[in-house]
């Protein structure tokens, strides 16, 4: 019996103890600045590194913003190739819709670079202007569906910062 007593002691101990999420609360959703999009994928002409999030955070993300990552492959693609990219797209969506109701970003931050997911969308070669035409596309989509304010960047790497700023219409 008093081994049983211990069981149900702990057992309830353990029930009612709810490890607090850091990603959850008020507090978190005041602290996020915005949601960043963009393709973790390696770029097509890699400069070695291939960490776009960690270029992101460096050069485009001042340290004391918090952003909430939202990368998929394609990136900004789908926003743009919404009959070839349909199942990324609907994928996309859910992840923006999450980053909102639980963050609540004042804006939104969508990067694109020399991506190979293009290969997806069939009879497509696009050259560098035409993925910085998409990357300014995309960012007008986010900014009429969502209404928050969309920066968008191109990655170049021998950039002086790395990026370039498209503007968004």
């Amino acid at each position: 019996m008093l081994l049983y007593n211990l069981y149900l002691r702990h057992h309830k101990e353990v029930q009612t103890h709810k490890p607090k999420n850091p990603y959850q609360g008020e507090s978190v959703k005041k602290k996020v600045k915005g949601a960043a999009i963009f393709c973790p994928a390696p770029e097509i002409e890699g400069t070695g590194d291939s960490n776009l999030w960690k270029h992101i955070k460096t050069h485009l993300i001042p340290p004391h913003e918090i952003w909430v990552p939202i990368p998929q492959l394609g990136g900004p693609l789908s926003l743009v190739y919404t009959m070839d990219l349909a199942v990324e797209l609907a994928c996309f969506m859910k992840q923006i819709a999450f980053v909102l109701k639980e963050f609540d970003p004042e804006e939104f931050m969508v990067v694109h670079h020399k991506c190979g997911y293009y290969k997806n969308v069939p009879r497509l070669h696009p050259t560098e202007e035409n993925m910085v035409t998409d990357l300014g596309l995309a960012g007008h989509v986010l900014l009429n569906r969502f209404k928050l304010p969309v920066r968008a960047h191109f990655r170049v790497p021998h950039a002086p910062h790395g990026f370039h700023q498209i503007p968004v219409h």
